[in-house]
């Protein structure tokens, strides 16, 4: 009675902390952390992010050799960052961090430990990306699908149709796929994607030829429609079967969060309205759609550029004309040919060197406002 007497004097005089605090902090840190957890899926929260948030954690108990909170310091934390600093990208770690600090933030507003010991630890600053993607053409994506086996060939194919994330692939079951509709969509659940909103993505007729052939009958409406690969072994297998580097000659990555670029490079040659792209990227911003998400070596700037008005009076321009026509052409023909043609007739797919002495532009013409300019 003495003791349990003197314990809650001092602890009401501030020189013991209380009880709770005590047996939390000699607690073992993985069982607090599973209480985290489960209080994660109490939420609601996306099983991605329950099962990513969980392995950062124990990861990080297993080599900061942390057993209970009180082993948590800012000092071995930055000691473990230091090693992985040459391995791990600025975001990878900083996503470590957002982890443990959101499970120790949990515990003190359980009021199990007094403070979050690693909340002044400051986080990696991110100047560059650190994996810069390329898209592919679509003579590449038909290469990659015509050797991928049936089940990544899918994967592959809702990828470069939709620019769907990984995590949002993965997330997705048959109740979400609307196929015997007018025009066949995705309803994408609020849980499963990126900005936590919900949102409706549209099927190219190819991808929904494949997803019908793929949809058992009597399927369970919440069984996932794809088979996702956990591991890059087999995507690597295919890109080397169809003869596309998974990284090139100028350090550019080609994985599958690539394919939602060559997604978004398909609608950017395909002359979709910017607007357009965007909703169909889920972008909230212009500039993720045409810069961050945009291949430019995949742009067709020299068609276009080819596709400019000559400046030149029309004998100089048959002179420049003679200089770049290949040898063995008939220059006399294809003056002819040249003097012929209609001002507003498009140069957008005609050789290099006829589009030095053709006069049009692209789109020109007296409907669109303007003998000289064409509106963009």
């Amino acid at each position: 009675m003495e003791e349990f007497i003197r314990e809650h004097e001092h602890e009401a005089r501030g020189l013991l902390p209380p009880k709770r605090v005590r047996e939390a902090a000699a607690a073992d840190l993985l069982t607090l952390a599973e209480s985290y957890l489960n209080d994660l899926r109490a939420q609601k929260c996306a099983p991605l992010h329950v099962e990513n948030t969980g392995r950062n954690i124990r990861i990080l108990s297993e080599f900061c050799r942390w057993k209970t909170v009180r082993d948590v310091t800012p000092a071995s934390f930055c000691k473990w960052r230091v090693r992985q600093a040459d391995t791990k990208a600025p975001k990878t770690l900083n996503e470590y961090l957002t982890s443990i600090r959101a499970f120790l933030k949990w515990l003190v507003q359980s009021d199990l430990i007094p403070e979050n010991p690693l909340s002044k630890v400051a986080r990696v600053k991110q100047f560059e990306k650190r994996r810069n993607r390329r898209a592919i053409t679509d003579a590449q994506a038909a290469a990659l699908l015509s050797v991928a086996p049936k089940d990544r060939r899918l994967v592959y194919l809702v990828a470069m149709h939709t620019g769907l994330r990984r995590s949002e692939m993965q997330s997705l079951q048959w109740r979400d796929v609307h196929l015997d509709c007018e025009n066949p969509f995705i309803k994408l659940r609020a849980a499963t994607t990126k900005n936590r909103k919900a949102d409706s993505v549209f099927i190219h007729p190819e991808l929904w030829s494949a997803l019908i052939e793929a949809r058992p009958e009597g399927f369970d409406s919440q069984a996932p429609v794809l088979s996702m690969p956990r591991r890059l072994n087999g995507f690597r297998k295919d890109l080397e079967a169809a003869g596309i580097p998974f990284i090139d000659q100028d350090g550019l990555r080609f994985d599958l969060h690539a394919m939602r670029m060559t997604f978004n490079m398909r609608m950017a040659n395909g002359n979709v309205p910017t607007r357009i792209a965007m909703q169909a990227m889920r972008h909230s911003e212009e500039r993720l759609t045409t810069k961050v998400y945009t291949d430019a070596a995949r742009l067709p700037v020299a068609a276009h550029v080819n596709a400019l008005p000559a400046l030149l009076p029309a004998e100089v321009s048959r002179i420049v004309y003679r200089k770049f026509a290949p040898a063995g052409h008939d220059v006399t023909q294809t003056e002819t040919d040249v003097d012929s043609l209609e001002p507003t007739e498009s140069v957008q797919n005609q050789p290099f060197e006829l589009a030095l002495t053709h006069p049009a532009t692209l789109g020109q013409g007296k409907e669109v406002g303007s003998d000289t300019r064409a509106r963009t």
